[in-house]
């Protein structure tokens, strides 16, 4: 695996605060116990550039902490986010799709596959990740009312209501004129 210069001093630098942990040859840190507190650093600085709106560098960081530690369903999900804030919803797709292999019950990330699927016209597609969002959180509001629309939008108009009306119950805020609720 080759580090970026930026990985290499995270390391380091997490390596030098780390408690050493026990071993036969002494007291040593594993390199893997090393890499997942570097991730889970970087994850956390990607996590607060992207909230101060510095999508470059929570891109960059969040795509830092993944190559230490691809699993981390969670930086999928963050960098599919900063993607789609700086309109890369191709990028932000392809993240979502990992992120669902590696988490099938998040239920977030289901409902935003749903919405970039509506988004690039794949109503069906779109469909079958809300009925999944709400499935796995059945208080999910926003993956109900767009269900609700696309149904109504589809002339099933009865189908539709109950979506809209759990819509509206979990979210008294939301809009609906698209969304029938009798």
């Amino acid at each position: 695996m080759r580090l970026s210069v930026t990985t290499f001093l995270i390391l380091a630098w997490v390596a030098a605060s780390a408690p050493a942990a026990e071993s036969t040859s002494g007291r040593t840190a594993s390199f893997a116990s090393i890499k997942a507190a570097a991730a889970g650093r970087l994850f956390d600085l990607g996590l607060a550039l992207g909230q101060q709106g510095r999508l470059d560098e929570a891109i960059a960081r969040t795509l830092q902490a993944i190559r230490l530690a691809p699993a981390h369903s969670t930086a999928h999900y963050n960098l599919a986010v900063f993607l789609s804030q700086k309109g890369d919803i191709d990028g932000a797709v392809q993240s979502l799709k990992t992120c669902i292999e590696l988490d099938p019950k998040n239920a977030n990330a289901r409902y935003n596959m749903g919405f970039f699927m509506q988004t690039k016209g794949r109503t069906a597609e779109a469909m079958a990740q809300y009925r999944e969002a709400i499935r796995l959180n059945p208080e999910q509001a926003l993956a109900h009312h767009y269900l609700g629309v696309l149904l109504n939008r589809q002339g099933k108009r009865a189908e539709a209501a109950p979506h809209c009306r759990k819509a509206a119950s979990l979210n008294p805020g939301l809009n609906v004129p698209h969304c029938p609720q009798s």
